[in-house]
């Protein structure tokens, strides 16, 4: 049951209508109504679907007794009605609203006529607020292109640009995100079903404690992209010395990333120790060396 709760998102779940209603505790459990009614919606806006599923399920559940309670007292229970009824009407205002906001996006952005609009649009997205030297080189642009381009883009609305320091950052407007998420919709709607299943899977044994360790573990060893390979703390790595013409067994203690202001590529720093029984030179297992990588 405690696992079952975990992703159960609710404002006070400890609160209970129906205590509060005996208690005359009216002002709460108004309060505790719209708070949770907001949180479900939020829910619902940022497709946090399994989560809004569990909460919509305890909500229930909460308010199917609150309904027990009143359902003799005919006064109540017309009151009670008509409310269900607004908040019906409120739901879908809102859904209309946020379906039209969506079209309207989408429309200018099909109107627009700013070529490579959608690539730009989910490459901030994708990567938050970017220079236009690296939005260059994430969407293999040439730099005037790419400038031409951004005029036009800026012009709908659906991205910005502020000093940052010595560059100009870019990123997303309201609006921008908006279509940034339609985007990313698409996409993963144009993946078909089994990509998304396989998502959802994968991002819930990892925040599961007791099975994170071996699913990342399935990870590193499965995963190959473009030659590199998934390092973490407590792999073993071997080393070839080509001066000595000898392998170095260690272990990873930790892996650390250099963040600088500069536009460089981050450098990660992994830290080492020497395996045991190891007989090169220098040999100490309580040796640590850094190694960039």
């Amino acid at each position: 049951m405690r696992k079952e709760m975990s992703a159960v998102k609710w404002k006070f779940p400890e609160k209970d209508f129906e205590d509060l209603y005996k208690n005359e505790m009216y002002d709460q459990l108004i309060q505790l109504s719209e708070d949770n009614r907001e949180l479900l919606y939020d829910l619902y806006k940022r497709k946090e679907l399994e989560e809004l599923r569990k909460s919509i399920k305890f909500g229930t559940l909460l308010t199917k007794y609150f309904d027990r309670l009143i359902k003799d007292k005919i006064q109540h229970n017309a009151i009670l009605s008509v409310g269900k009824l607004e908040g019906n009407l409120e739901l879908l205002e809102r859904l209309r609203f946020t379906e039209e906001q969506d079209r309207m996006v989408k429309d200018n952005a099909r109107h627009s006529g700013a070529k490579h609009l959608d690539d730009v649009i989910f490459a901030l997205e994708t990567h938050g607020n970017t220079t236009q030297t690296e939005l260059s080189k994430i969407l293999g642009l040439q730099a005037s292109t790419l400038s031409e381009a951004l005029k036009k883009i800026r012009l709908t609305g659906l991205i910005q640009v502020a000093p940052y320091g010595k560059y100009k950052m870019y990123s997303l407007t309201d609006d921008g995100i908006r279509y940034g998420a339609l985007l990313r919709k698409k996409k993963y709607a144009d993946s078909g079903p089994e990509y998304l299943k396989a998502i959802e899977i994968l991002n819930r044994y990892i925040a599961d404690e007791s099975t994170k360790e071996e699913c990342l573990k399935q990870l590193k060893a499965n995963l190959n992209i473009e030659g590199q390979r998934f390092i973490g703390s407590g792999d073993k790595l071997s080393f070839f010395d080509l001066d000595s013409k000898e392998y170095e067994k260690v272990i990873i203690r930790s892996v650390l990333s250099k963040q600088s202001n500069s536009q460089e590529k981050i450098e990660d720093v992994i830290f080492i120790k020497k395996c045991p029984g190891w007989n090169g030179p220098n040999s100490n297992d309580n040796n640590l060396d850094r190694v960039g990588a």
